[in-house]
């Protein structure tokens, strides 16, 4: 079992680009500290 990618919701803009730029995908969640889904980032949000 893998845990899947996500960004916490006090991640900095650049942490997020950096993340994406290692993801094959369209999309990110965005959760909390608690691990609640809060929203997506998009490519096209970065």
């Amino acid at each position: 079992m893998y845990k899947p990618l996500t960004i916490d919701s006090n991640s900095s803009v650049s942490e997020a680009i950096v993340k994406a730029s290692n993801f094959v995908g369209e999309s990110i969640p965005v959760v909390s500290s608690d691990g609640l889904l809060l929203g997506v980032v998009t490519e096209a949000d970065l």
